[in-house]
């Protein structure tokens, strides 16, 4: 088990409404952070922000420093592979997906800036001040169509300053030539 004492975790199985069998499934009663990462990374895409945050605020406490090392989230033995998972919950917390082919990308309106990894680059989604930002850091960024969700509807856009020609829909804002972001380069929308 990878929490014990005061600590809180995700049990790999439980039987909440009674009729634990004598012999349960093997490691029933174990906490595994990269399983606790997918639940919470489930329950936020899913709109269970309170039940997702619960997980999340249990590992990031048993992992804080104080008596096991946060970069070092234990499993299986040391440096274990599953709790990579925790990738996926921050996906989920930013509300980032992207589907490649057709050049589309979602996020929700930033609080935070959130490191995001797509097919052919990676970045970093900000807001800075009024304005959402969308930087290639490595890579490079097809973007056909943005989303923001819980943004505004109609926004101004530019590359680098240079503006750009969008057509804003209620489902997101559609780049009619597409742009390619290249490392360095910063897609700026501001809501009109």
């Amino acid at each position: 088990m990878f929490a014990d004492g005061d600590d809180a975790g995700l049990l790999v199985c439980t039987w909440p409404r009674g009729g634990r069998p004598a012999v349960p499934i093997r490691y029933a009663d174990e906490v595994w952070t990269g399983s606790e990462y997918q639940v919470a990374a489930h329950c936020w895409r899913e709109g269970l922000q309170h039940e997702g945050r619960a997980v999340l605020d249990a590992v990031w406490a048993r992992y804080d420093g104080r008596r096991r090392n946060p970069f070092n989230e234990i499993e299986c033995g040391d440096h274990y592979a599953r709790s990579l998972a925790g990738w996926s919950a921050l996906e989920a917390l930013a509300g980032f997906a992207h589907d490649r082919p057709a050049g589309a990308y979602t996020f929700r309106r930033p609080e935070t800036a959130v490191p995001f990894l797509a097919r052919s680059g990676w970045g970093l989604w900000s807001r800075e001040g009024d304005e959402l930002v969308m930087a290639c850091n490595g890579g490079r960024l097809d973007v056909h169509r943005l989303t923001v969700v819980g943004g505004a509807t109609d926004y101004d856009a530019s590359v680098d300053g240079k503006a750009l020609s969008t057509r804003c829909t209620d489902g997101g804002i559609e780049f009619p030539d597409g742009i390619r972001l290249l490392a360095g380069q910063i897609l700026t929308l501001a809501a009109r």
